[in-house]
């Protein structure tokens, strides 16, 4: 019976952090209307001061207008009982048809409608 060995030279791995320098989203127009929506958590803040918000801007749609859905949600910050360490209380989003994106539902279904109606027409003259 022979057995053979084989060594394998060691290497480094080398990890690359890819920097992206975007700006990021573009806010939405300021001439349109905002209609603002305070969201509170489910869980009891009195006693507890915020320590920020959170705003959400969601584009949204009705008969003739564009117009834009403000989400603020007070952030807190609760102490645990041991007094170390602290839990983050915030309210959550709504949800949201497409994850990630500032199109709201009614803006989306208006747009599907819209080029469902519109290649109806096209094809009946």
């Amino acid at each position: 019976m022979v057995e053979s060995t084989r060594h394998i030279k060691a290497h480094d791995v080398k990890q690359t952090v890819v920097r992206v320098n975007h700006p990021g989203r573009k806010p939405l127009p300021a001439h349109l209307r905002r209609e603002e929506i305070i969201l509170t958590p489910a869980e009891d803040v009195t006693g507890l001061t915020p320590v920020g918000e959170e705003v959400t801007e969601i584009l949204e749609y009705q008969q003739g207008e564009l117009y834009v859905k403000k989400y603020i949600r007070p952030e807190y910050i609760k102490p645990t009982a041991d007094g170390i360490q602290a839990k983050r209380v915030i309210a959550p989003l709504p949800n949201m048809p497409i994850a990630k994106s500032y199109v709201g539902a009614s803006l989306l279904s208006h747009l599907m409608v819209s080029k469902y109606t519109n290649a109806i027409k096209l094809v009946a003259f």
